[in-house]
């Protein structure tokens, strides 16, 4: 979702395992259907969103400078975006960071200077009032000292305090945050703090495996299985909710809609050299299946993936059948407060039919 390698970064450090979760937050009525947009995939726009089937969209991504200030880059604007959301009662929220250029290290900045977080608190109402956001999603990749932990907690403070301070609607507005799985960046998260701020987070639940595994593994499988390093949806969210104590209702799981393809090949969990990758959108991908591909299933970690037939690939995915898994995992097992795709757009076949969309939005 946001930064590529960023993700990659959360996955080679992940190491919970898939245990037993036990949870004793309710569901809510209406589960979090939410994604993220931008305006970047080709052949998708905001006048293809589905917006009756979400209740809430990230509009990715607005710069953030050092100084606080927040920027539209070319193109973000879109107020056919926001007005048919609004519509049919979805909210819409600027989300602020991800993979534009010199993130992190502007958002470090901010975080150590007191005058650049309540000026980055003040440009976060003033965007929202003026564009008619509901809220804003941060997306910093991510705090990694005690000092950036501090100050990533000062920073959801001073926001949720400037929208709670101000006129109306601004009280309403939301806070959510992009919150990483495992204990290597997660502990730099003052979750104790934080949720007395942030409505909501979006757990990012994608590649597990790459160039650091050594092996050829799945991007995001749902349970452990087979895997030497233990990455799973399962672990990160038994590591969010157990160990680390956030609210089952506040958390979303991510959903890919896309999958990664190591050039060297093989067969699951083998190793690799390099284990270079290459991303490919959910809808290449079904294609494939047959014209040089094979499909296979791994029933332990309830994963998909493909192997070139001639031994030039390992493409790693989720399809239809394995996000149906996590929503039923993620919502009636675990009771998780919703899901979150990454992002839209990125299955849409060539007849306009979005078969993981379709699934993921089934409530």
């Amino acid at each position: 979702m946001k930064k590529k390698y960023a993700f990659l970064i959360i996955a080679v450090l992940l190491f919970t395992s898939c245990t037993g979760i036990t949870v004793n937050a309710q569901t809510p009525q209406s589960p979090r259907i939410a994604a993220y947009y931008t305006n970047d995939t080709p052949g998708f726009n905001a006048s293809d969103i589905k917006y009756n089937k979400l209740t809430h969209i990230f509009h990715a991504f607005m710069s953030v400078s050092e100084d606080g200030t927040i920027s539209a880059p070319a193109g973000y604007l879109n107020p056919e975006l926001i007005e048919s959301a609004h519509k049919v009662g979805v909210k819409v929220l600027a989300t602020l960071g991800g993979p534009l250029p010199n993130v992190d290290q502007t958002f470090k900045l901010i975080s150590k200077n007191p005058k650049a977080i309540k000026k980055l608190a003040q440009e976060c109402e003033r965007v929202c009032r003026k564009y008619g956001y509901d809220g804003i999603d941060i997306n910093w990749e991510f705090p990694e000292s005690i000092e950036e932990k501090k100050g990533n907690t000062e920073i959801v403070k001073a926001i949720k305090e400037k929208f709670l301070s101000s006129p109306a609607p601004a009280p309403s507005w939301l806070l959510t945050l992009a919150i990483p799985g495992g204990d290597w960046y997660a502990r730099w998260y003052d979750y104790t703090e934080l949720s007395k701020y942030v409505d909501f987070y979006n757990l990012m639940a994608f590649v597990f495996h790459g160039p650091w595994s050594g092996h050829l593994g799945h991007n995001s499988n749902l349970y452990t299985g087979g895997d030497p390093c233990r990455f799973s949806c399962a672990s990160i969210i038994n590591y969010t909710i157990n160990l680390r104590k956030v609210p089952a209702e506040m958390v979303n799981l991510g959903l890919g809609f896309y999958g990664e393809n190591f050039k060297s090949g093989g067969n699951l969990f083998d190793k690799c050299g390099t284990c270079s990758m290459e991303e490919y959108f959910y809808n290449k991908i079904p294609a494939m299946i047959g014209k040089g591909w094979t499909p296979y299933w791994d029933e332990a970690a309830s994963a998909p993936y493909l192997k070139n037939d001639n031994g030039d690939g390992f493409l790693t995915y989720d399809n239809p059948r394995s996000i149906k898994l996590k929503l039923d995992y993620a919502l009636n097992k675990v009771k998780l407060g919703g899901v979150f795709i990454w992002k839209l757009g990125l299955d849409m076949m060539p007849d306009k039919s979005q078969p993981l969309f379709e699934v993921a939005t089934d409530r």
